[in-house]
C-alpha cells in the first residue's frame, strides 16, 4: 500500500447509479510523474469536487487499484 498525493489527469467516463464519475486517473507527484489506473472517487467528492488539476490524497496497492482519499486541501466541493 502506498499512500501518495497528486493531481487529477482525467475524469473517466464510467458513471454510477446516480449519473456521477466514480473513477479518475491522477499523475504522482513523484518526480517520474507517473500516471495511476483509474483510482474509485469516492461519493463524498463525485458531485463535481474533482476536476483536471484538482490537488488529492490517494492510496495505491501493489496491484495498482486504489482509491482517491481525498481532496489535498480538505475541501468537498469545488
Amino acid at each position: 500500500m502506498n499512500v501518495q498525493k497528486g493531481e487529477i489527469s482525467t475524469i473517466e467516463t464510467t458513471r454510477d447509479k446516480n449519473g456521477d464519475p466514480n473513477y479518475a486517473r491522477v499523475i504522482s507527484d513523484t518526480a517520474d510523474r507517473t500516471i495511476s489506473k483509474p483510482l474509485v472517487i469516492p461519493s463524498a467528492l463525485r458531485k463535481g469536487a474533482l476536476k483536471k488539476g484538482t490537488e488529492v490524497i490517494y492510496v495505491e496497492f501493489a496491484d495498482h487499484s486504489g482509491a482517491i482519499l481525498m481532496r489535498a486541501d480538505g475541501e468537498v466541493s469545488s
